[in-house]
């Protein structure tokens, strides 16, 4: 979930994740689900009776979440409650009350979806037992939208909605406000569970996918915004498997992207670089890997930022405002342009600066 920024995981997130990542929770391929196969999803909720600030309305917030996403799919999509995963396949939901575990401190929640060769086989949602900086105390609405949001990454909604009246969409703002799933959100759903062309199935999640557009209500998800640049060629959906039926480059960029989310959640900071990078150059033309990797390169310019690394600061500063210029938000791009003007103006690089600063006003930057 995105609640101001995004960052690696779906900045929406890294905005990898989703992971795909989300959170910087999470955006994404737009064409990953659960398969037939594995419906019902199993979910485990993990216990929180040990973490401070967890209550037992929580989970009865969280349940109602998936409750809804049910609804919305028409009953397409269910879920089975379970104390304990079989071989991890499924929906894990745990409670902290620390911000460090998550991708980006600003965040109450993120999700990280692992997709295989036919589809998800399984997510993790990490929701947050305190308020936000700007709330008292964590409220029903608050925790309920919160949820809404990573029970949807989890289903396979990677991109944030750009419309601010839908539960999907990338900012939560920090208020005690009733929510409810919207038209768009369903839409979102649909999308997710529906082909990217009719004619082929090569952009799907796989054949055992829940099925075509009349399977859910139809629609389609709305684009988080985007830079006024021209797009990637390409498709944000991944092919998942070669007619031989062996993982695709793209399908091993995507898996290698899921991979840098775990190593940025134990702080292996190096293996996810690599990871990124190497996904990069698989699938050179996904939203998804692009953005992440450009958030990434602006979470390490910032750390070399602050350790008075300047001249790699200002190396992964510039690697950072091309890819999120091409595959993230405008919003983004200004964040990583803010940060880069900043390390200019400490390295007494003035002219590179305003420059910066001029770009960031054409960009609407007051």
């Amino acid at each position: 979930m995105k609640r101001l920024l995004t960052s690696l995981l779906l900045p929406s997130s890294l905005a990898i994740g989703l992971s795909f990542l989300s959170g910087y929770s999470a955006v994404a391929a737009d064409h990953f689900n659960w398969p037939k196969s594995r419906l019902p999803i199993p979910v485990c909720i993990v216990s929180g009776k040990s973490v401070p600030g967890y209550r037992p309305q929580l989970e009865s917030i969280l349940k109602q979440a998936f409750d809804d996403w049910m609804i919305a799919s028409a009953g397409k999509i269910q879920f089975v409650f379970v104390d304990k995963l079989d071989g991890g396949q499924g929906i894990t939901c745990q409670w902290t009350n620390d911000r460090a575990k998550l991708t980006s401190t600003v965040e109450d929640g993120e999700t990280i979806v692992v997709p295989d060769a036919e589809g998800i086989t399984s997510a993790k949602i990490l929701l947050l037992t305190v308020p936000p900086k700007a709330m008292a105390t964590l409220t029903d609405n608050y925790a309920r939208r919160v949820a809404l949001h990573e029970v949807g990454h989890a289903l396979g909604i990677a991109k944030h909605s750009s419309s601010a009246s839908d539960i999907m969409f990338g900012t939560i703002y920090p208020e005690d406000k009733a929510c409810a799933l919207t038209e768009g959100d369903t839409a979102a759903l649909a999308s997710a569970y529906s082909p990217a062309d009719k004619a082929s199935t090569a952009s799907t999640a796989g054949a055992s996918g829940v099925g075509t557009a009349s399977d859910l209500l139809g629609g389609q998800a709305a684009d988080a915004e985007k830079i006024s640049t021209p797009s990637a060629s390409g498709s944000n959906a991944l092919p998942t498997t070669s007619k031989s039926g062996t993982e695709t480059p793209a399908m091993r960029g995507l898996r290698l992207n899921n991979e840098a989310a775990e190593a940025m959640n134990t702080g292996k900071f190096d293996l996810a670089v690599s990871k990124l990078e190497e996904a990069y150059k698989l699938a050179p033309d996904n939203q998804l890997v692009g953005a992440n990797l450009g958030m990434l390169y602006s979470n390490l310019s910032g750390v070399a930022m602050m350790s008075r690394n300047l001249p790699l600061a200002e190396t992964y500063s510039k690697k950072a405002a091309t890819l999120i210029e091409k595959f993230s938000t405008k919003a983004n791009l200004m964040l990583v342009l803010r940060g880069q003007g900043a390390i200019l103006h400490m390295a007494g690089k003035e002219a590179e600066a305003l420059k910066v600063e001029a770009r960031l006003k054409t960009l609407g930057a007051k």
